[in-house]
């Protein structure tokens, strides 16, 4: 205490007082945001708690809140915090997180925005690695739990369509468009619980990854093309957020709609067709009326869309159906159904890595087959020495050989020793 009373004195003495009233109206500033209280030891030193903040750390916080009070100087705020060493980025966020500051503010998503663009920048994050995502996420769960929901939305609105497209399904289970809305202040139009979802139209411009910093509050406008844009631009996170809360999206002619939704690998909006009952699984899509057409399960592994074959068999897509209208009507002998003509074209893939994601794709097929009608695929690969041969190769099931040489038994026929 003696010492804090000089501290006082020697300021005065030297004319510092002007710094001690500003110093009190820091304090009084910073208790009206933080939880954790802002005081000054006995030796004028800034402490969080019980934890000493240098005070250039102190002041650099006390003039961040005081810029993003004004919404209009959060673009120049963005760049400021965009200037700043990654390192100074982080421990900022440290501090904020530390400080219990409310997950909404202003700042601290601006922070997050910050940090983001720079973990984007360093070129690190591509679509071919989503296991660098993932890893990233489970980071920012580790280190900033408080702020994990925004930092991970905040990566996801700053990929580009063909990114969303690539990684939509591989990031759908570690990202929460509920928690990040909650979080958010500037979508609280959103949050309306007693009335029908809102969207406006300026939505989608909102998710620009170019406009970080620039975030007007959203109106109440209701535009169902909102809904549209988002499915066209890949957004499907979120598009299955307003699915889940109730949105009817608008649709077009049933034929365009599957062939947009295959080609921007689309799962979140085939899955609302088929549970609409839209859809079909196992329709033939026909994208002009010459054309024989196919199933939607082959047109699916032609895109080598591994998840869309999943979804496409969880509902019930038939791998034995003919595959188009061709099948249906000529009776002359060449692979028809779909599984056939799928491990048809296996043997055809030259590149090794295209090879190695078509295995896997085949791989899902044959299960599929296996666990629609066994029975079926058995008499397949009886009948077929070259089907069986390809089949076997792309298995990655014991419990599929084992029934298949059961089965062989029981008809009277020889076990079949794959590998032997």
């Amino acid at each position: 205490m003696k010492n804090f009373i000089y501290f006082l004195i020697v300021s005065l003495l030297c004319g510092n007082f002007s710094s001690m009233e500003a110093h009190s109206c820091l304090i009084e500033r910073w208790q009206s945001v933080f939880e954790i209280p802002l005081t000054l030891d006995e030796n004028g030193a800034f402490k969080m708690g019980e934890v000493y903040i240098c005070a250039s750390d102190c002041n650099s916080i006390a003039e961040l809140l005081d810029s993003v009070q004004d919404q209009s100087q959060w673009h120049d705020v963005f760049l400021n915090l965009m200037h700043r060493s990654h390192e100074e980025l982080l421990t900022l966020m440290h501090h904020l997180c530390f400080l219990k500051i409310a997950v909404t503010h202003s700042l601290i998503q601006l922070v997050a925005q910050a940090l983001v663009k720079q973990y984007r920048e360093s070129g690190e994050y591509a679509p071919d690695a989503p296991e660098k995502f993932i890893a990233l996420f489970n980071e920012f769960e580790n280190k900033f739990p408080l702020v994990a929901p925004s930092l991970k939305m905040y990566v996801y609105l700053d990929l580009s369509k063909g990114e969303r497209i690539i990684l939509n399904s591989y990031l759908e289970r570690h990202i929460s468009v509920s928690d990040f809305m909650e979080q958010n202040p500037l979508l609280d139009s959103l949050q309306d619980k007693s009335s029908d979802l809102f969207l406006c139209s300026d939505f989608l411009s909102y998710l620009s990854p170019l406009r970080f910093g620039e975030l007007n509050h959203l109106s109440r406008e209701r535009i169902s093309s909102s809904l549209q844009d988002l499915r066209q631009e890949g957004y499907d996170l979120f598009l299955q957020e307003f699915i889940r809360r109730g949105c009817e999206l608008p649709r077009r002619h049933l034929s365009e709609e599957i062939q947009s939704a295959f080609f921007n690998r689309s799962t979140v909006f085939v899955q609302y067709l088929i549970e609409e009952g839209a859809l079909n699984p196992n329709t033939i899509f026909m994208d002009h009326p010459s054309s024989g057409g196919m199933r939607l399960l082959f047109m699916a592994v032609l895109f080598c869309d591994e998840n869309m074959v999943k979804l496409l068999l969880y509902y019930g897509a038939d791998p034995f159906s003919l595959n188009d209208v061709d099948s249906l009507m000529l009776s002359f002998d060449y692979p028809r159904t779909v599984i056939e003509r799928v491990m048809n074209l296996y043997p055809e893939i030259e590149n090794e890595g295209e090879k190695k994601v078509f295995k896997r794709i085949c791989s899902l097929i044959v299960r599929g087959a296996y666990e629609y009608n066994h029975v079926k695929l058995f008499k397949l690969m009886r009948d077929d020495p070259a089907f069986c041969s390809k089949v076997l190769e792309v298995n990655e099931s014991d419990e599929l050989i084992s029934h298949f040489n059961a089965w062989r038994t029981q008809s009277g026929m020889v076990p079949f020793y794959y590998g032997a």
